[in-house]
C-alpha cells in the first residue's frame, strides 16, 4: 500500500507527465540479471520513456527508527543503507536516471516545486 508520500509524489508526476506512463513497485533488476539481493527489489516509481527510476525515501532511510529493540533498529538500518547502495548501483547500470525525494522535502509548503525541478535538473542534464 502506498504510504502518503508517495501518493504525494504521484499526484506530482501525474500533472507533469499526464501522457506518460507511470509504473508503481518497478522491478529494478527488470532482466532479472543482477545481485540476488536486488531480484525481488522494487523501486516507487519508474517512467520508462525517461528512463526515469524515482524513489521516495522515508525517515528509515537516514537513521535509525526504533520501535522496540535499538540492535534490530540498527541492524535494520545498515541493511536499509547496504540496499539503497546496491539499488543505486543496478539504476546506473541499468542506464537510468535516479531521483530521490526525502520524507523532509516532502513536509515543506512548496513541495510540488521541490519535486518538479528535481525531475528538470535531472532531465535537462541527461540531454
Amino acid at each position: 500500500m502506498p504510504s502518503k508520500n508517495e501518493e504525494k509524489v504521484y499526484a506530482v508526476l501525474r500533472e507533469m507527465f499526464p501522457y506518460l506512463t507511470i509504473a508503481r513497485e518497478h522491478p529494478v533488476c527488470a532482466d532479472g540479471n543482477c545481485d540476488k539481493a536486488l531480484r525481488r527489489t522494487k523501486i516507487d516509481f519508474f517512467i520508462k520513456e525517461l528512463e526515469l527510476a524515482i524513489e521516495v525515501d522515508g525517515e528509515h532511510h537516514f537513521r535509525r527508527v526504533e520501535y522496540d529493540d535499538y540492535q534490530k533498529a540498527q541492524a535494520q538500518f545498515e541493511r536499509r543503507v547496504a540496499l539503497d547502495n546496491l539499488k543505486e548501483q543496478q539504476i546506473r547500470t541499468n542506464g537510468w536516471k535516479l531521483i530521490r525525494i526525502s520524507y523532509k522535502e516532502l513536509r515543506k509548503k512548496d513541495y510540488k516545486q521541490i519535486i518538479k525541478n528535481k525531475i528538470n535538473e535531472v532531465l535537462e542534464g541527461s540531454e
